[in-house]
């Protein structure tokens, strides 16, 4: 959605479908579509710099700051897909840049609040760009778990992020350069779960992605609860 006008709004359509046996990734119907009247009306976007073909994921995002300049992250044949970004609200496209992070976990792209040509590329290492996406670098890593899928840029401070990956909520204030880990969140998800038989109470194992297959037990007599010093870990890799 346009910040200055919400009337006008960008969506990409994806054609797929997923089964256990085989995976449909792209096809004529995958495109981007633009309305400038809130949604009543629809025009596909094709051409004008855009790739030829059929098209897979695509992932969208318009500058806070400027919103003339609007980027993707377009899966295509062809070796067609990559960054493209548009200087003139969607009319023309530019492809800017062959990188594309993998679309069935990625393919998303974030614009830095107050910089248009500031760019957030999640990856498995996170990647970010100033010069509106021609040149990529990582945004660092440093005491961070991998496996990035979205990044908040603090609109009223800009060196301050908030970020989700695969090993949880990290926050950095210093633009990446060190991070800070939110171990107070009870937000992990067990693939499969098990039990044991010991006395007075049992234990319950499961295994998690990217995080070790973890152990710990179902009640304790301490009065602090369950802590995470309760928990121990079994086998590393993924769970």
């Amino acid at each position: 959605m346009d910040p200055q006008n919400p009337d006008v709004l960008f969506v990409s359509a994806w054609q797929r479908r997923r089964h256990f046996w085989t995976l449909i990734n792209g096809g004529p119907e995958s495109a981007i579509f633009k309305s400038t009247d809130a949604g009543e009306t629809w025009q596909k976007l094709s051409g004008n710099g855009l790739p030829a073909g059929e098209l897979g994921r695509i992932g969208l995002a318009i500058a806070p700051s400027d919103s003339s300049v609007v980027y993707a992250t377009i899966e295509a044949t062809e070796r067609f897909g990559g960054l493209y970004r548009s200087d003139d609200a969607g009319a023309t496209w530019a492809k800017v840049n062959e990188h594309l992070a993998q679309p069935m976990y990625y393919a998303k792209v974030y614009v830095d609040p107050k910089n248009p040509m500031r760019i957030y590329l999640p990856d498995v290492i996170f990647r970010v760009s100033d010069d509106g996406g021609r040149n990529l670098r990582p945004l660092g890593e440093k005491n961070k778990h991998v496996d990035n899928h979205v990044i908040w840029v603090d609109p009223k401070q800009t060196n301050h992020y908030l970020l989700g990956c695969d090993g949880g909520v990290y926050e950095s204030w210093d633009r990446g350069a060190n991070w800070i880990y939110k171990a107070n969140l009870p937000i992990t998800q067990f693939y499969d779960i098990a039990v044991d038989e010991a006395k007075p109470f049992y234990n319950i194992y499961g295994g998690t992605q990217d995080n070790n297959s973890l152990a710990g037990p179902s009640r304790t007599k301490s009065g602090h609860g369950i802590t995470n010093d309760d928990w121990f870990v079994t086998r590393g890799g993924d769970g």
